[in-house]
């Protein structure tokens, strides 16, 4: 967990937007990978989904959703309401 908000850290040292794609993110395989089967390619795709939308996806349990919730908070982002 430490490393991830390293992860987290490092990457709100370099400017993020909506066109940053999802692989450049740091994100877990598991995440990239649900996201990926779900078409979400750039983080502008994640901040139009809800969720609800995010807890239907599988593969994409708790820890993960939490790590994209988290991503988004970190960078100014927030998931659609």
């Amino acid at each position: 967990m430490r490393d991830r908000l390293v992860t987290f850290y490092l990457q709100g040292l370099r400017m993020i937007t909506k066109d940053t794609p999802i692989n450049d993110c740091g994100f877990t395989t598991r995440a990239r990978n649900c996201m990926r089967d779900e078409g979400i390619k750039t983080v502008g795709d994640l901040t139009t989904k809800t969720e609800t939308e995010l807890r239907r996806v599988p593969g994409l349990g708790n820890l993960s959703r939490n790590e994209l919730i988290a991503f988004l908070t970190l960078n100014g982002f927030e998931l659609k309401a």
